[in-house]
């Protein structure tokens, strides 16, 4: 069918190449025969997860100019937001030689850049997860929606004995060794640098300014984004060392032009945060 002028002048650069590359692969696929290749072996579940591809449907869509391309859009999934973080003594940020960071001091994760003792912060909103990490072994069960654990030992939450307080012999409660997150999609206000978006992620010593954050939202009978947080720190020593855990010092409305900001950014990404220790 003969292309129409309207057709012709809607049509891109691009969308041009792609029908010239579309015509080429057709031709090469009718004069090629399909090549004869040796049968891979596979082990029974990849030939389980291939038979469950097989069975979905597999027809193609095909490209018409014009059309969106998402091919070169950005989705939140294609977006790693930096962490705003706590330093410790034994974090790698106060370890290393050049520029390390003090423990006490909040940073963000990209660039590695200490922001000082305190940081003000606008949340956008909250969600919780738990996960069950080891030092030296990394992350081993998650839970997304705090009710179905994926992972060793995985399964149901409430039934687990790794997400209950338990009694030492001795008389002492042990936290859970699975962790419960709170997790912040939150605008980073500094002095020198234009206000950031950045994931905070509170867990065991951290959760004391989580649900500080919480009563705030929920006493105040206002949404996340129009409250405007500063974050502290306060050294703890205790039978297990030295360590900094954070602290909410002041809460303030937030101001129009910043709020404007956060609606904007309401947007983050809730599977991007952080399965360790740290606050």
């Amino acid at each position: 069918m003969a292309t129409t002028a309207k057709e012709s002048s809607d049509q891109t650069p691009e969308d041009e190449n792609l029908k010239l590359i579309q015509e080429r692969v057709a031709k090469q696929a009718e004069s090629s025969p399909e090549p004869q290749g040796e049968e891979i072996e596979m082990d029974e579940e990849t030939k389980a997860l291939i038979a469950s591809a097989n069975e979905s449907s597999t027809e193609l869509i095909p490209y018409r100019p014009g059309e969106r391309n998402t091919s070169q859009e950005i989705e939140q999934e294609d977006v790693k937001l930096p962490r705003l973080k706590l330093a410790q003594a034994m974090s790698d940020v106060a370890q290393r030689e050049e520029n390390p960071i003090p423990a006490g001091q909040w940073y963000l994760t990209q660039g590695n850049v200490a922001l000082g003792p305190s940081v003000q912060i606008v949340p956008l909103r909250m969600f919780k997860h738990r996960s069950l990490y080891r030092t030296g072994i990394g992350l081993l069960c998650r839970s997304m929606d705090m009710v179905n654990g994926v992972g060793t030992p995985g399964g149901k939450c409430e039934a687990c004995a790794l997400s209950k307080w338990r009694q030492t012999d001795e008389g002492n409660r042990v936290p859970p060794a699975c962790n419960v997150n709170y997790n912040y999609p939150v605008i980073v206000l500094t002095e020198k640098d234009d206000p950031s978006l950045a994931m905070l992620t509170f867990s065991r010593t951290g959760s004391d300014a989580a649900k500080t954050l919480n009563g705030i939202k929920q006493v105040s009978l206002k949404s996340w984004e129009q409250k405007t947080h500063t974050l502290g720190r306060k050294l703890v020593k205790n039978t297990k060392g030295n360590f900094f855990v954070p602290e909410v010092t002041t809460s303030e409305n937030t101001h129009p032009e910043l709020l404007e900001i956060a609606k904007q950014a309401m947007g983050a990404d809730d599977d991007d945060f952080d399965d360790d220790d740290d606050a």
